[in-house]
């Protein structure tokens, strides 16, 4: 899954969060509707993107959190 580097506290006019394109490993994995973890190795989130939107010469990905990680994990397998 890829990781990209949010500050969830870091939101712009749309209220939601947001980091540079470019600031992902995995550039290609990262589109509309994927599930994604941001935020820093060690303290994971999952979320969900929102959109990638053109910004000058990167784009802006908005992010909807969705939790920790390791919480989805134990509903998956709760589940």
């Amino acid at each position: 899954m890829p990781m990209l580097p949010i500050d969830p506290q870091r939101v712009d006019e749309t209220g939601l969060p947001w980091a540079f394109l470019s600031d992902s490993a995995r550039v290609e994995d990262v589109a509309p509707g994927r599930f994604i973890v941001v935020g820093q190795p060690d303290d994971p989130l999952l979320a969900r993107v929102v959109d990638v939107v053109p910004e000058g010469t990167d784009h802006i990905v908005h992010v909807e959190i969705l939790g920790p990680v390791a919480d989805a994990e134990r509903a998956i397998h709760v589940a």
